[in-house]
């Protein structure tokens, strides 16, 4: 495994100033190589946080943008044969005089299968997943504004999203179906069942154990709106 710094090899930095509460601006770029698997895990603090997906044909695996008032963001990356692991987090101290705003844009490869591991604060979160092969996805996000796009390229996503004092809007695109199980806590819960009809405690689609395209998804709702279309 090694320990990148954004700013060190293959990444671009810079500060406008070196006191605390400064913006610092990070740029990454992972090629692609010969992966066929990435297991990403994304830390994340205060701010917003986009995730999506790189063109078609990319010679990238993971390319981001990383704007923050901390001291900016650290990746650590291994390979092993065809996997990759890749974590990103705030490179900092826990505690930190003044408020910590970052805004972080990550984009991934179509080409290999992922396994996406999302923690969020206080944050805006997208994440467009429509174009990428995600097979699993754990969220959890506290008190934020959380929309997410599940995969329409996998042939078989499971979802586990909880969030706390969030509202959260997950869609599910045509062609895919879905079986979905949510606890709201004091949540509400609005799915769409001209699409997913309610069997029991789920909600799912008519087509659901025979279609291409599919995911599994759970909910855990605290005190927020829960959509899911």
């Amino acid at each position: 495994a090694r320990l990148l710094l954004l700013g060190a090899i293959g990444f671009a930095a810079y500060r406008t100033d070196l006191f605390f509460g400064s913006s610092v601006t990070n740029e990454m770029r992972e090629p692609l190589g010969e992966a066929k698997a990435l297991i990403a895990t994304l830390n994340f603090g205060a701010g917003t946080i986009k995730l999506g997906s790189l063109p078609e044909g990319s010679a990238s695996l993971v390319e981001g943008s990383f704007q923050t008032n901390s001291r900016g963001v650290k990746s650590t990356i291994s390979r092993s044969g065809e996997s990759v692991r890749l974590t990103l987090e705030r490179d900092g101290p826990r505690f930190f005089i003044g408020s910590i705003t970052e805004d972080w844009d990550v984009k991934l490869s179509r080409a290999v299968d992922i396994d996406l591991t999302v923690n969020a604060g206080a944050s805006d979160v997208g994440l467009d997943m429509e174009e990428l092969k995600v097979t699993n996805l754990r969220l959890k996000a506290w008190a934020s504004d959380v929309s997410v796009v599940l995969p329409a390229q996998a042939e078989r996503t499971v979802a586990r999203l909880e969030v706390g004092a969030a509202d959260l809007d997950v869609r599910v695109p045509s062609g895919v179906a879905a079986r979905i199980h949510a606890e709201a806590g004091l949540a509400s819960v609005n799915v769409d069942e001209s699409r997913f009809p309610k069997i029991g405690d789920y909600y799912q689609s008519p087509d659901y154990n025979t279609a291409s395209h599919r995911v599994e998804l759970e909910i855990r709702g605290g005190v927020a709106d829960i959509t899911v279309r």
